[in-house]
């Protein structure tokens, strides 16, 4: 399973990565699933329940994220800029580099999106908060 491997890795060839082989990360009661992580992009699928919210992302250094909306209303809080975007099904966001931000299901149902970072994080990929973990955690 390529997406089990730690660390990023380059994509040499095509490949599919199977929903049952997709690393499954949890960021507050956000759960990902992180299809491809390459040294050029990541890319994952998550789902927050109804009222959930993720852990705050510190942003990436050197790299835009963007969100797009399934299923469900997400709001994405910017601490910093005291700003706060309300999307639905259909709706896109980009999110600029280093900018923390937080996702927020206010809705009653699932909230379903895809999420894709480029050229890279900038950190380890643990639990999606930016903060690494200790030596020796798998």
């Amino acid at each position: 399973m390529p997406s089990q491997r730690p660390g990023p890795r380059s994509a040499r060839q095509p490949e599919v990565c199977r929903a049952d082989a997709a690393r499954v990360l949890m960021a507050g009661d956000e759960m990902a699933r992180v299809y491809f992580w390459t040294d050029r992009l990541v890319f994952s699928v998550t789902e927050i329940p109804p009222g959930g919210r993720s852990s705050r992302d510190p942003g990436h250094k050197g790299a835009d994220e963007v969100a797009y909306v399934i299923k469900g209303t997400l709001v994405i809080e910017f601490p910093k800029l005291q700003r706060w975007e309300h999307l639905g099904p259909g709706d896109a966001i980009v999110i600029p580099e280093n900018q923390p931000h937080t996702a927020i299901n206010p809705g009653g149902e699932l909230a379903v999106s895809v999420w894709a970072t480029a050229p890279q994080l900038g950190y380890e990929i643990e639990d999606l908060t930016g903060v690494p973990s200790p030596k020796g955690d798998s």
